[in-house]
């Protein structure tokens, strides 16, 4: 049985452990990934960021092939998924046949960075997502002494630390009345926010970014909704992300914000399961379909899914 994955996560690699772990011979495991460096860990970017990893050490799985069960890593980008064929197609024209297909495609940031003009981006503007992004703000810390961040999330505070742990002076602009309001209460957000102000970083809530100011096409600055303006040469977004589901709109897959599944991870069309950030699986607190992007649940979706 041949078995493509798209996506190198922690949905896939749970999945790949647990098919190679289940006893079952004679499965093809085939996983295709736009990752230039596959099984790398989005949760600790803001460590390597500081300073505290090396690139190598982001790298949590290296999938090991068996004499009964290979695995083969394909680099590229999936386009299209063809379920009456069975046959998913490349972005380089390969078409690559499956008995089952898993899709791990994760999310990517919901809001586009604006651009002085079509095709010319403001420098000083990033996302805070994949390795890539890292690279990026590296490169412009040298020049950055004041640096916004946008989203009082997890990641966005991890961020705001990782950035104060540079030097930098930092301030975290969050649209919610308060930080993490999907973890915790009000009193425990507010414990939290002490602490990070402790170490100079500082917050502005209920609000947002409205307009930017730069100087010869280097952000220079920002205007908040409320008026307020603020020196920013570095803005990291790192708030909210959608589930990456284009190369599924002609597939006959169920999409309602992300793929719909079932308890088994099985989509509406049999043999095609997802895990991840890109499903909208039961949450089970609510029994409705919802969207949790954490890495605790990919990895157990991963391994229902397999």
């Amino acid at each position: 049985m041949r078995i493509v994955i798209i996506g190198s996560s922690a949905a896939s690699k749970s999945a790949v452990e647990t098919l190679q772990r289940s006893g079952v011979n004679d499965i093809e495991l085939i996983i295709i990934t736009k990752d230039k460096t596959p099984f790398y860990s989005r949760v600790i970017l803001p460590n390597y960021l500081a300073g505290y990893l090396k690139e190598e050490e982001l790298i949590f799985f290296r999938p090991v092939s068996y004499t009964a069960n290979p695995v083969e890593i394909i680099q590229g980008a999936v386009t299209r998924v063809e379920p009456s064929n069975k046959r998913v197609i490349m972005a380089d024209g390969r078409q690559i046949a499956y008995d089952r297909l898993l899709i791990c495609s994760g999310a990517s940031p919901s809001t586009l960075l604006p651009e002085r003009n079509p095709g010319e981006p403001i420098s000083g503007l990033c996302h805070f997502r994949n390795i890539e992004d890292i690279h990026q703000i590296s490169e412009l810390l040298s020049d950055a002494e004041d640096c916004v961040v946008v989203g009082g999330g997890l990641i966005g505070l991890k961020a705001a630390v990782a950035l104060n742990h540079l030097g930098k002076h930092v301030t975290v602009v969050h649209r919610s009345p308060q930080l993490l309001s999907t973890f915790m209460d009000r009193q425990g957000s507010e414990m939290v926010a002490r602490i990070l102000n402790r170490q100079d970083i500082d917050f502005i809530l209920c609000d947002t970014i409205e307009g930017y100011e730069t100087e010869k096409e280097r952000l220079s600055g920002i205007t908040l909704k409320s008026g307020k303006k603020l020196e920013a040469q570095l803005v990291v977004w790192a708030a909210g992300v959608s589930p990456n589901t284009d190369f599924l709109k002609e597939s006959g897959i169920a999409i309602e914000n992300g793929v719909c599944v079932d308890d088994y991870m099985q989509t509406n069309i049999e043999g095609i399961f997802a895990a991840g950030d890109v499903t909208r699986a039961k949450n089970l607190l609510t029994n409705e379909l919802d969207t949790i992007t954490l890495w605790t649940d990919a990895t157990l979706q991963g391994k229902v899914a397999a």
